[in-house]
């Protein structure tokens, strides 16, 4: 038995709902929910907190079925290196909840040849100055020093495509 419909019916207690947001209570990895998204227009896809958590293998086919199934678009995901899925792997919020993280991708161009229909357009640093001007200054003085390390500087971004 599925626990996505369970998580539906808890969301639409806990939020409002909004026009123009359906939920749907499956997981992304069962082709049969693009079924329920509608083809015929233009989206702009955000998967938010998603990617690192698929199975290699899967995150291709997912990225595939969506340029497939919809007219055109944009795509915006967090994406982490495989050294960031090291880090992730030691963050003790990870561990506590058992979480397994999977998918990392070291060169956004990689995913163009994996689905031809993806061009990739930039890359949003997770450490960006806007990003980090209300951190403390220790914290500003630690990401400053990791732009200068280009292991570093890829360790979690946000990639974006349009299709």
């Amino acid at each position: 038995m599925s626990i996505f419909p369970d998580v539906i019916a808890l969301r639409r207690k806990l939020y409002p709902s909004r026009d123009h947001y359906h939920l749907v209570g499956s997981s992304v990895t069962d082709p049969d929910w693009l079924a329920e998204v509608p083809r015929n227009r233009p989206a702009v896809v955000v998967m938010e907190g998603l990617t690192p958590y698929l199975p290699v293998e899967e995150g291709p086919r997912l990225l595939s079925r969506l340029v497939a199934h919809l007219a055109g678009g944009e795509l915006m995901f967090d994406a982490y290196s495989h050294f960031g899925l090291k880090m992730l792997r030691l963050n003790p919020t990870i561990r506590a909840t058992g979480a397994e993280v999977h998918w990392a991708i070291d060169d956004p161009q990689v995913l163009e040849r994996a689905v031809p229909k993806l061009r990739f357009v930039d890359d949003i640093s997770a450490y960006s100055a806007e990003r980090t001007a209300h951190m403390s200054w220790s914290a500003k003085l630690f990401i400053g020093l990791w732009r200068h390390i280009p292991a570093l500087r890829k360790v979690g971004r946000i990639l974006r495509y349009r299709f």
